[in-house]
């Protein structure tokens, strides 16, 4: 089981890591979010907490589970996870 921490830091790093992998700015996620751009990257470096429902927009977005917001992505082939999820 991670801890609150760890957990935390996964959703955190896994934010940037998506939105850098897919091309996307931090402007362009923040609108998604209907936030601030400084509000995401609040969100980015863990300054601010996720919401369940942004957390929820972000991975129908990613076409991710939610459950893989705080898995350890960088070592996950990506591609398969967004197949298991489809179009």
């Amino acid at each position: 089981m991670l801890s609150e921490k760890e957990f935390r830091r996964r959703i955190f790093a896994n934010l940037h890591f998506l939105r850098t992998c897919y091309g996307y700015t931090q402007q362009q996620i923040a609108s998604l979010l209907g936030c601030e751009r400084s509000t995401y990257t609040h969100l980015e470096r863990g300054k601010t907490l996720l919401s369940v429902y942004h957390l929820y927009v972000l991975s129908e977005f990613y076409r991710l589970p939610p459950e893989a917001m705080w898995s350890d992505l960088q070592t996950m082939d990506i591609s398969r996870l967004r197949e298991k999820q489809g179009p």
